[in-house]
């Protein structure tokens, strides 16, 4: 999981996040990641339109943004439904 946050901070990429929050809630977030450590990633949260920083070990699972995949394979979004 660190190696995908580590590749798209370094390619300028929103990830998906499951997240668990401090009040055991599991949210989705989207996430445009600006600093990453071993312990803390810092990025604005689209959820909540604003500079979050979110725990790596509450992080359930995280992925690039679907706007990268269709950009990279050339899927057309409408076929993703």
């Amino acid at each position: 999981m660190f190696k995908v946050l580590q590749n798209c901070l370094q390619r300028h990429l929103s990830v998906d996040m499951i997240y668990m929050t401090s009040e055991q809630m599991i949210t989705k977030r989207t996430v445009t990641l600006y600093k990453l450590s071993q312990n803390e990633i810092k990025g604005y949260c689209h959820l909540r339109r604003s500079i979050r920083t979110f725990k790596v070990d509450r992080v359930l699972a995280v992925y690039p943004t679907m706007a990268w995949i269709t950009k990279k394979y050339g899927i057309q979004k409408t076929s993703l439904r």
